[in-house]
């Protein structure tokens, strides 16, 4: 929405300007943890503005049981999914100013001391 931000690129129409498109390779978040070996994180920061849905869900729960926190920002494109998905294993937090459309969530695992 600002010509001074130069990274907020999404696949979603909201908070993004249609006319500077750009191609990119994306990968699968699943694949890319297991090329890289990873088998667990402590914490996950998250803000792809609106792709957190898809990210996070794609991991699965085997890899996000280990997962102790995380930390992320919501654009309003399957928030409350995603929100209800990590809820099986975490405890979950929100905050949302009323003047924003996007919000910031917090998961602490549900098994973490």
């Amino acid at each position: 929405d600002s010509k001074v931000n130069q990274g907020g690129y999404s696949f979603h129409q909201a908070g993004s300007d249609v006319e500077h498109r750009v191609s990119v390779e994306v990968r699968d978040a699943k694949s890319m943890v297991q090329e890289l070996g990873i088998e667990s994180a402590d914490l996950i920061k998250i803000d792809t503005e609106g792709s957190e849905y898809d990210i996070l869900t794609r991991l699965g729960a085997d890899f996000l049981g280990k997962v102790k926190w995380i930390y992320g920002e919501l654009h309003g494109n399957r928030d409350f999914e995603l929100l209800a998905f990590l809820s099986e294993q975490f405890h979950i937090g929100v905050r949302k100013t009323m003047d924003k459309r996007l919000f910031m969530f917090q998961a602490r695992n549900k098994t973490a001391a």
